[in-house]
């Protein structure tokens, strides 16, 4: 299988997975909705768990582009590249911060809408805008900086616990 085609599967892995996971938080939080404490508990633990998830999706990603492996395969081989506390917490604070960036980038591009329906006034009163358009170019620039700073941690991670692949990141 060629490298587009390995991502391309490993993205769809990669979202099915997660649009099953994102339900479970949500399902246990109402379940208990009369315990205000314990569902809050259980959101707070679950989005912990959901950026630590969003990090180990993207880092599968980066294993089906370089390595000979897609899927599942290639998502769980990058979840064993982060074996140990540390890099699991080096990971998910990284993926933390990238989470904050975006999110930041999604709230600004919502004030500068306002909620006004630009299907209805037409695209390009959006397109035209100079904030819209960098709002996008930063976002542009914040997905291939998660992209190198993930390739980066691969490659520190495949360097130190010495796994046998096809690339060398030396």
């Amino acid at each position: 299988m060629k490298g587009a085609e390995r991502v391309f599967v490993t993205s769809l892995c990669s979202y099915a997975l997660f649009l099953l996971y994102v339900q479970f938080p949500q399902l246990f939080a109402a379940a208990f909705r009369n315990h205000p404490w314990l569902s809050l508990a259980i959101l707070v633990i679950g989005t912990a768990f959901e950026v630590y998830f969003m990090g180990v999706l993207g880092l599968g990603l980066v294993v089906a582009a370089l390595e000979d492996k897609y899927g599942l395969e290639a998502i769980r081989f990058g979840s064993e590249l982060m074996a140990g506390t540390g890099r699991r917490l080096c990971w998910w604070s990284v993926t933390c911060m990238l989470v904050a960036v975006s999110g930041w980038i999604g709230n600004q591009f919502e004030k500068l809408t306002d909620g006004e329906d630009f299907l209805k006034k037409g695209l390009w009163t959006l397109v035209m805008r100079w904030e819209t358009a960098g709002l996008l170019w930063f976002y542009g620039v914040a997905v291939i900086w998660s992209f190198i700073v993930t390739t980066v941690f691969y490659c520190g991670c495949k360097k130190r616990l010495d796994f046998s692949g096809v690339i060398n990141c030396e």
